[in-house]
């Protein structure tokens, strides 16, 4: 099912902890607008996502060999983020180490909205698991699963940010923990390695 794997996909992408995701949980630490600021990252992820499928959609009907190298590169990146993260689980460093650095001051409910905009649209990651990872792998889909996908990808990003602003409200003692977050980089690697055979997979069978 298209909507299952865009679904599938986007949560194993998403769980990827960076900036955006820090400055999530931090907000519903502190609980200053934790759901705004949510709800404008997963705007913001859907927007782009739509984008990335449609843009991709645009330029491989104009050039029908871009679909495969799109799609080659997205499986490239899952094989990469997915060895990557099941290594940082491994040996105990994960994203969250490396991200620790972003202060969180008192804010008003705009600063915030600013705040999430920039790590949101501002951030190289999201471009690339938009355009290169999700494009490349809808547009390897019949045009009728293609949104179908993306509708899948985009309920991940909404859900996650009110799933994790909610787990930051409530449970911020858990959430603080190295262990927690070693096991969603591995869970999050194991399944990009899942998704990036499963299409390796079809790609032979097809051909």
């Amino acid at each position: 099912m298209p909507y299952m794997t865009g679904l599938i996909l986007g949560f194993s992408l998403i769980m990827v902890i960076g900036t955006q995701n820090i400055y999530i949980i931090k907000q519903g630490i502190l609980r200053q607008n934790s759901y705004y600021c949510a709800l404008i990252c997963g705007f913001c992820d859907a927007l782009l996502i739509a984008l990335g499928v449609l843009g991709t959609q645009q330029l491989t009907e104009r050039l029908p060999l871009l679909n495969t190298g799109l799609l080659m590169l997205g499986i490239a990146f899952l094989l990469v983020y997915g060895g990557l993260s099941i290594k940082r689980a491994f040996v105990g460093k994960t994203s969250m180490d490396n991200n620790t650095h972003i202060q969180v001051a008192p804010e008003t409910r705009l600063k915030t909205i600013l705040i999430a905009l920039g790590f949101s649209l501002l951030n190289p990651h999201a471009f690339i698991d938009a355009f290169v990872i999700l494009g490349g792998v809808a547009n390897h889909l019949k045009p009728g699963a293609r949104w179908q996908f993306a509708l899948g990808a985009i309920s991940a990003s909404f859900v996650w940010f009110f799933a994790l602003v909610t787990a930051a409200i409530y449970c911020s003692p858990f959430l603080q923990k190295k262990k927690t977050w070693q096991w969603m980089e591995f869970i999050s690697g194991c399944v990009m390695l899942y998704i990036a055979a499963r299409f390796i997979l079809q790609a032979v069978y097809l051909n």
